[in-house]
């Protein structure tokens, strides 16, 4: 019984080692060129869990859980879209969630709050449900009002 255990828990730190790095998702400049938003997915070996994104700027950094199936994120799942030279939104998405949307504006020298905020929006009507009739010419489509999570539950920032 000793040596099962002694193996499981070695096997367990060799594949902890062989730890696959981080994925770089998204890199995203304003119209400027000036400043670079940037979004990981952190390295999670071989464990199955959901992928954990971290957003940056400079040494500014927020962390975020999406649940995703246990499935690796693409580019595709990042969308950042920037409101001006120093504004920019920024919208993560998972298979099994809705949407988190973040509000990145660029901090003044004095500030040394986090340029990253969770926020809470209406993102309009997404489709759930879809059927067509036999001959295909009719089609009913259900759809909800859909908002985003805006809780910090699964985010962390750092500073």
């Amino acid at each position: 019984m000793i040596i099962i255990v002694s193996a499981v828990s070695l096997s367990t730190k060799v594949l902890d080692k062989l730890e696959t790095g981080d994925k770089e998702l998204v890199i995203s400049k304003p119209p400027n060129q000036k400043h670079i938003i940037k979004v990981i997915e952190k390295g999670r070996g071989f464990h199955f869990v959901d992928p954990t994104v971290v957003i940056s700027y400079k040494k500014y950094k927020i962390q975020c859980e999406i649940n995703n199936d246990i499935k690796d994120l693409t580019p595709s799942d990042i969308s950042i879209s920037w409101k001006n030279n120093e504004e920019a939104t920024i919208l993560l998405f998972g298979e099994k969630q809705s949407p988190e949307v973040f509000e990145f504006k660029v901090p003044n020298k004095v500030s040394k709050s986090n340029p990253f905020q969770v926020v809470q929006r209406k993102l309009g009507f997404i489709p759930f449900q879809k059927s067509e009739s036999p001959n295909h010419v009719n089609v009913v489509e259900l759809r909800r009002n859909t908002y985003s999570k805006g809780m910090m539950h699964s985010c962390n920032e750092e500073i």
